[in-house]
């Protein structure tokens, strides 16, 4: 289909799409659509290709609403089609199949079957013969007849040539390498090739209108996915639109810098398209807060398609510089869900949030000295290499002035140690730092002693490294506002980090700052909007109510936030080893003990 692009101003409709100086023109949107899916799965796990059938079903089904709504794209979930894969080899290569790259003349121009009435037909309806490539085929062939552009999760596998002689005894795969992409064997042949034979990617694919592969994506950093192989070296996710650019990862990808933010950064990326299979990650890391803030910090707009189980949810539509178009969180959800919405086309550059500039002819934010570029404060790249890594010891840190003992203290959240401090009055200021990261929070709470709930200012500032992603960990700092468990004993400190799903506290007025170290900054604010109405309903707080400045790192709210704080979180995720060298920040009147 054509762009789809919507023009507000019709004088500039001729330049709207394609245009040089679309990314200056605020009138100019295009209509997005992305799915919060149900994983169809049938009482044998162990078939495969029926499982993939039907839930490609589901898949046609989306894209022809999200078609005749006139979508432009349509981003699907990661594992939205296999559900999870095996980890035993053999018993994952039926989950996957080759994937042609971009242009690849070799392979052959599909056959989309319609009925009469124009309907696509799914040919693997019936069992499919080796080598069918029936879900890529299935995928494209949705592209070409509905005339929408399709982001898609699959399981790839490669063959390469073992230079081990143990590929002898190997076992031999059940499916063979096929000829239709005869150089893929002696593109890939190397000395880490698996000894049976074959790499097995977690892959996202991009079809334009026409059903052509644009972009064949395999994710770099796996979480706790033992069916998988890292790749080698990365494949460009990058593609473009006639509504902008774009560039494709992979879920767990966004935490890290140079497979997410950089690609932005450095090939000025207006847009992007994340299948993601997330789980709710309260208090801090719940997609919605996650994907939002990581829009609102970059500048970008983030289409985020997640899977939806009783126990997670989250997708949405996320303009870097509008905020939330478009949103779900249900897990009370039990069908698939599409989410369409109207976003701009262009890019933000000074990465200033809408909140920030609505409020900032009422007050004038408190001035800091802006920090050097991080690349003159980190004067050894090479020491701080990936390879050197190692993670350093959360410590308790304390105030060296007017300090009580249980006034800082340290609790579990998402499998690492957060220092924190509590609000034990309805307004004030505060500080908690971890290693040099120092969080400041200056705050009025509306509700007379916070209705008696528990609010704590939590920091953390290590490598996430954990059981699930031991093998590849990242960077991660947090300064976060969140409200307690209720406890039902006396110790306090134990509820604070665990999942939240209801409060009644709002704020008057905070400001919350953090000494980070990168050039951006992930925030999102979390809200009841029920109001602990016995039903769970977190929403994303909308800006206007709230803003924040990248450059002054600080997030803040003059008026207040309409309804029950649940948490206030600003996040980065650092690009290299972290610099402890440089001791603690001497503003944060902290010490380490």
């Amino acid at each position: 289909m054509p762009c789809a692009v919507v023009c507000l101003l019709l004088l500039l409709a001729a330049n709207c799409c394609g245009s040089a100086d679309r990314k200056l023109d605020a009138s100019c949107t295009y209509r997005a659509a992305v799915v919060e899916h149900v994983q169809v799965s049938t009482i044998q796990q162990d078939d495969a290709q029926i499982t993939m059938c039907k839930n490609l079903h589901v898949y046609k089904m989306k894209v022809i609403e999200a078609a005749a709504q006139n979508a432009s794209i349509v981003v699907f979930p990661e594992y939205g089609i296999t559900g999870t894969i095996p980890a035993e080899r053999n018993v994952a290569l039926s989950w996957l199949e080759e994937i042609p790259q971009p242009d690849d003349p070799n392979y052959p121009t599909p056959v989309c079957i319609q009925n009469k009435h124009g309907a696509l037909y799914l040919a693997c309806a019936v069992q499919p013969p080796a080598h069918s490539y029936f879900v890529f085929k299935a995928l494209q062939c949705m592209a070409q007849v509905y005339k929408v552009m399709i982001v898609a999760n699959m399981g790839e596998v490669e063959y390469c040539q073992p230079l081990s002689s143990s590929a002898a005894t190997s076992p031999v795969p059940s499916l063979a390498p096929s000829s239709l992409t005869p150089q893929s064997t002696t593109a890939i042949s190397a000395g880490n090739c698996p000894a049976d034979g074959r790499y097995h990617f977690n892959t996202n694919v991009v079809f334009d209108d026409y059903g052509r592969l644009l972009v064949r994506y395999r994710k770099q950093h796996l979480f706790a996915e033992p069916a998988f192989d890292t790749p080698s070296f990365s494949e460009p996710g990058i593609f473009t639109t006639d509504f902008g650019s774009f560039a494709t990862f992979t879920c767990y990808d966004i935490n890290f810098y140079y497979s997410s933010a950089a690609v932005v950064f450095q090939n000025n990326i207006s847009n992007v398209a994340v299948p993601i299979n997330w789980a709710d990650a309260l208090p801090v890391s719940l997609p919605l807060q996650t994907f939002s803030g990581w829009a609102l910090g970059t500048g970008v707009n983030v289409l985020a398609a997640n899977i939806r189980t009783e126990t997670q949810s989250g997708s949405g539509i996320f303009s870097g510089i509008s905020g939330d178009m478009a949103y779900v969180y249900d897990v009370d959800g039990t069908s698939t869900e599409l989410l369409v919405a109207d976003i701009p086309c262009h890019k933000q550059t000074n990465r200033v949030s809408k909140g920030e500039r609505l409020q900032s002819n009422k007050t004038e934010m408190h001035k800091k000295e802006r920090k050097p570029e991080r690349e003159n404060r980190n004067t050894n790249k090479k020491k701080n290499s990936k390879r050197n890594v190692k993670s350093i010891s959360v410590t308790k840190v304390i105030a060296e002035k007017k300090a009580t003992s249980s006034k800082y203290f340290q609790n579990d959240v998402l499998g690492v140690l957060f220092n924190f401090t509590y609000l034990e009055e309805s307004s004030g200021n505060l500080t908690v730092c971890s290693l040099d990261l120092c969080c400041k929070l200056d705050y009025s709470a509306k509700d007379a002693l916070f209705s008696g709930e528990t609010y704590a200012l939590g920091v953390y500032n290590n490598l996430y490294n954990t059981s699930d992603n031991f093998e590849d960990p990242f960077w991660w700092q947090v300064c976060v506002l969140l409200k307690c468990a209720d406890s039902p004993n006396s110790n306090r400190s134990t509820a604070c980090g665990q999942p939240v799903y209801q409060a009644k506290t709002t704020f008057e007025s905070f400001k919350m700052s953090g000494n980070f170290w990168v050039k951006f900054i992930s925030p999102s604010i979390l809200v009841d909007k029920a109001r602990s109405q016995g039903k769970v309903d977190l929403e994303l707080s909308p800006l206007g109510e709230w803003g924040f400045d990248n450059q002054k790192e600080v997030m803040y709210s003059l008026k207040g936030v309409n309804d029950a704080l649940v948490s206030a979180t600003l996040q980065v995720f650092e690009p290299d080893k972290h610099d402890s060298s440089k001791g603690l920040d001497v503003e944060c009147y902290c010490k380490q003990v």
